[in-house]
């Protein structure tokens, strides 16, 4: 008996593993898709498409790019400008560049002292309604 339940078994896995790498050869139908009424099927919402992160940062780089520009930031400020503009905290962006957190803190000081703010929502707002 535990013979068969083992094999058994062994041809689940070489099946399901035979789905997964080839699915349209070996498909798995589901009872659930069987029973849809043709009025149900036009009820079906199609997902919408996901954005590649380049397509949303894009963007935001371009807007980054006009208020370093504007502001006259050094390359430097300019990255960081990017971070905090999607809204990054000091840690995640000392992260991301390799850089100690108090560097990070001191740039975004003089970025801050440059733009004449004085709160992260202050330059969100502006790099958000640059044009472009």
């Amino acid at each position: 008996m535990p013979v068969i339940a083992g094999s058994i078994i062994l041809l689940m896995c070489a099946y399901v593993t035979m789905t997964i790498i080839k699915p349209n050869k070996y498909p798995i139908e589901s009872v659930a898709e069987d029973n849809i009424t043709s009025s149900q099927a036009a009820e079906v919402v199609e997902p919408t498409p996901i954005l590649e992160p380049a397509e949303v940062e894009r963007p935001y780089k371009r807007k980054c790019t006009q208020a370093i520009k504007a502001y006259g930031l050094t390359p430097r400020e300019g990255e960081i400008l990017f971070y905090l503009a999607k809204g990054r905290n000091a840690k995640h962006i000392a992260e991301r560049l390799y850089v100690a957190d108090r560097t990070v803190k001191t740039h975004t000081y003089h970025i801050y002292q440059k733009m004449g703010i004085h709160s992260q929502q202050e330059l969100m707002d502006i790099v958000e309604n640059i044009e472009g």
